[in-house]
């Protein structure tokens, strides 16, 4: 497995809230994944299995998701913030792209 990426050495706040990032994300392949504010941090919650990832801060809007406790490995992922405050997608190195869902 190729080693997670390590984070910069000045990786910066995020630039919005934990609960600007909650919500619904949809992808044509892999339907929706909803991230979930866990106190301090975020989750994500994939497909109708609701399968549990982590997402640790890595710098601003970036954070580097893992799927614990079975090692799939690590990938970034990155939201893209609208000018509402509100993150409108986000995308992964490896899943593709993620929109808010039409509902959130």
């Amino acid at each position: 497995l190729l080693q997670p990426t390590p984070p910069p050495a000045n990786p910066g706040p995020p630039s919005l809230p934990l609960d600007g990032y909650v919500g619904p994300y949809d992808s044509s392949l892999y339907g929706q994944f909803v991230v979930v504010r866990d106190g301090d941090r975020l989750r994500i919650e994939a497909g109708s299995a609701r399968f549990l990832g982590t997402l640790i801060h890595f710098g601003q809007d970036t954070y580097r998701l893992s799927w614990p406790p079975v090692d799939y490995g690590h990938q970034l992922l990155t939201f893209t913030v609208g000018p509402d405050g509100h993150a409108t997608s986000f995308d992964t190195e490896t899943l593709g792209r993620f929109e808010r869902a039409a509902n959130a």
